[in-house]
């Protein structure tokens, strides 16, 4: 039994579509460590932004007011939020090594001869 072999047009189309193949794995590569456009920034060497301006702004450090933080939440979410049944008290997690299991020695299997009755 002799195998088929190709000839010069079928070693053309293999080697169009391993060249394609590279292109289109060298393509995928090419958009794969392509920088995002949005971590361009719009802005020029010759920028008019002061930075010790920019960074020497004082930060608002004062509490909120009261009025902001007392406000009364809707009754529905509220009702929500009590607590209805008797509480669960669930014990904090310790990490204590757990000692390994001691193994007890089983007993040994003994081979007994049975009879073999064989039906004719």
């Amino acid at each position: 039994m002799t195998g088929r072999h190709g000839g010069p047009l079928e070693l053309l189309i293999f080697l169009a579509v391993i060249l394609l193949s590279f292109f289109c794995l060298l393509g995928t590569a090419q958009q794969a460590v392509q920088t995002p456009p949005m971590w361009t920034v719009a802005a020029g060497m010759l920028s008019t932004v002061d930075p010790n301006e920019v960074l020497l702004t004082p930060i608002n450090t004062h509490p909120p007011e009261d009025s902001y933080l007392l406000t009364l939440l809707p009754t529905e979410i509220a009702s929500d939020l009590t607590p209805r049944g008797t509480p669960v008290v669930v014990p904090p997690a310790t990490l204590v090594p757990v000692p390994p299991a001691t193994l007890t020695p089983r007993a040994r299997a003994t081979a007994t001869a049975a009879p073999t009755i064989i039906a004719s």
